[in-house]
């Protein structure tokens, strides 16, 4: 079952975790890794927070205490938009941007992708019949 919904994700985080597995077992089958060489081009890589790797004393303060850096799409994500993300620019320790759609991408949001890219390219690496190309 593909899973392409980060709202979805968000909602029941568990269902990325087999797929993952998946995905990770094709890498070591194939001989491949995540991200590709090419995907440096591809995609934009940013560092967003990672609230998941935060002590849970770290939301009263503005800083972020964990950062993730990630690879994802370089077009907004929402339903039906697809424009190119903003200009990337730091604060503080993260990146942040303005899409000009006005679409807010959240840093959890942008974790799933970057996990949603991974499994995407690990199944790329498999024919129809399941076995690693």
């Amino acid at each position: 079952m593909p899973i392409d919904n980060r709202d979805a994700v968000l909602r029941d985080p568990q269902i990325l975790v087999l797929p993952l597995v998946e995905a990770r077992e094709i890498f070591e089958a194939t001989g491949k890794s995540w991200p590709p060489p090419e995907a440096r081009t591809a995609f934009r890589e940013v560092t967003v927070r990672d609230r998941r790797a935060e002590p849970w004393w770290a939301g009263l303060f503005r800083q972020p205490r964990a950062v993730a850096t990630v690879l994802i799409q370089q077009e907004c994500q929402h339903p039906g938009c697809h424009t190119p993300r903003g200009d990337l620019f730091w604060d503080g320790p993260v990146q942040v941007w303005t899409n000009p759609c006005g679409h807010v991408d959240r840093p959890e949001h942008m974790i799933i992708e970057s996990l949603l890219l991974e499994i995407a390219y690990a199944n790329q690496l498999l024919t129809e019949d399941g076995t690693a190309r």
